[in-house]
């Protein structure tokens, strides 16, 4: 129990700390809102560049990683469709959206700290290759799904599908996974004048990122619609991780390394994306986003300590 809570006590601090500056003033949302474009777009890609550069090709690219991560993520995301949809008789919009909840783990912000945390030697490959299949699968995925159920209001459906290809060749994370597997296969050593600034800031990565996360939660509104808020917990933090371990009990990861098994549970026990309210506020889900991303991300303490302990 020690080792969890020296593991979890220094993320669940920080996001405590970011909470805190938001509600009592110190900081206000414009200030979070720019600290967590500076994650995004500056110290989580110089992460993933660094983490991808310092892999061999064979490290970022393991199909069996990529099968058991993205099999689960799927399973869960239809599968939480299907029960909000027909189970529940929610509309395919509000499906879709807690659908998106229920399997896109908050890999950069919450993930990645885990990973730091949990082992001497993180495999950034694993980060690598997960931020790979979120970004380049769930959120085209869960976005054409939206804007499918949200069609009527919306642009054609080649509109739509330029806007969603236009958002991944922009993002700074396709980006700096992109060149640093250029650098990979070219084999060219980076000066160290270029190592040494995006190693100073991808170590703000983490600190800032949970702050981001803390100032998020204080700033969401708190609604009553209890039932789905918890459904898309209970998929997200028991039902994703315990998918994902079901998989490597029955022996489908043997060709991995433990390092990239644990990684794999870690990952899919992490919370939803912080961008969760952003995504639901264009399709009128704001505040069930905002709400849920607090309830997940309290509720996360209980399992992840689980998790911990059963790893």
């Amino acid at each position: 129990m020690t080792e969890v809570i020296q593991i979890l006590g220094p993320i669940f601090a920080l996001i405590f700390v970011g909470y805190i500056c938001v509600s009592r003033g110190f900081l206000q949302q414009s200030d979070v809102s720019g600290l967590g474009k500076f994650v995004i777009r500056i110290a989580l890609p110089s992460t993933i560049f660094l983490g991808v550069t310092s892999s061999n090709l064979a490290e970022l690219v393991q199909p069996t990683f990529f099968a058991i991560y993205g099999f689960s993520a799927l399973a869960i995301y239809f599968f939480s469709l299907a029960v909000f949809k027909y189970g529940l008789k929610d509309g395919l919009t509000g499906s879709s959206i807690k659908s998106l909840g229920s399997s896109f783990s908050n890999s950069g912000f919450i993930g990645l700290p885990l990973l730091l945390q949990f082992f001497d030697n993180p495999p950034m490959a694993a980060f690598a290759m997960v931020v790979l299949f979120e970004n380049l699968v769930m959120m085209p995925l869960g976005l054409a799904m939206l804007e499918y159920g949200n069609r009527d209001r919306t642009k054609t459906g080649q509109q739509v599908l330029t806007a969603i290809c236009s958002q991944l060749v922009k993002s700074p994370l396709i980006m700096a996974i992109a060149l640093g597997a250029l650098v990979v296969v070219s084999g060219l050593p980076l000066p160290s004048i270029a190592t040494d600034s995006l190693g100073i800031a991808a170590k703000a990565t983490a600190g800032a990122g949970l702050i981001y996360i803390g100032g998020t939660i204080a700033s969401a509104e708190l609604i009553e619609r209890y039932r789905d808020m918890l459904i898309v917990a209970l998929f997200k933090l028991v039902l994703f991780p315990l998918l994902v371990s079901l998989a490597l009990l029955m022996g489908l990861g043997s060709t991995l390394n433990p390092q990239l098994s644990t990684s794999l549970v870690l990952f899919a026990a992490a919370p939803m994306i912080t961008v969760y309210p952003i995504i639901g506020s264009k399709f009128g889900y704001a505040t069930f986003c905002s709400a849920t991303l607090v309830v997940t991300t309290v509720l996360s303490l209980i399992t992840l300590s689980c998790v911990l302990l059963l790893i």
